[in-house]
């Protein structure tokens, strides 16, 4: 188990605890390192004039792209932006400044799927939820709507054996 998993196994989770859970800071720097170069390249040489004539669609699009990227990582550098909150009703999915609650008697157990080649913590929904929305039904199978996109710093079976310690401890 990492650093975070046995800091949080030492604590005592009582009445009103909030948990909050951070979306890595390095991929975002790491994306915004390789990106900002590549902007401003990207205007130095359209200013230079150093561009091919016959490739005007180059002129638009390779800015564009790294700009596109840059305020995207810039925006996830920014606090509250993304992230996962826990407390004693659920956890709340933070997004682009969007929030998702979910309550901890909707969901059934939380585990590690891969998609692709990514380790990501799923889980399932009760059956009380799924009769509620059975809509929710046919998205059962298709993990994607019922994943984390982030492991929030740790590693996902740290994170889902987590999840699953606040859901018992909560679930009412």
């Amino acid at each position: 188990m990492d650093r975070l998993a046995n800091n949080l196994e030492k604590t005592e989770i009582t009445p009103g605890d909030v948990l909050w859970l951070h979306a890595s800071r390095t991929k975002s720097i790491f994306g915004l390192s390789l990106c900002l170069p590549g902007f401003f390249m990207t205007l130095y040489l359209l200013s230079k004039g150093e561009w091919l004539n016959k490739n005007d669609w180059v002129e638009i699009l390779a800015p564009t792209f790294f700009g596109f990227w840059v305020v995207f990582f810039v925006f996830q550098l920014l606090p509250g932006c993304s992230g996962l909150k826990l407390d004693t009703e659920g956890f709340t999915i933070l997004s682009w400044y969007r929030k998702k609650k979910i309550f901890w008697s909707d969901v059934e157990s939380f585990h590690v799927s891969t998609v692709y080649t990514t380790p990501v913590v799923v889980w399932n929904f009760s059956p009380a939820y799924l009769e509620r929305h059975p809509e929710k039904k046919a998205s059962q199978n298709a993990e994607r709507d019922r994943s984390f996109l982030d492991t929030y710093g740790t590693h996902a079976e740290d994170l889902a054996e987590l999840l699953n310690q606040w859901r018992e401890k909560w679930q009412s």
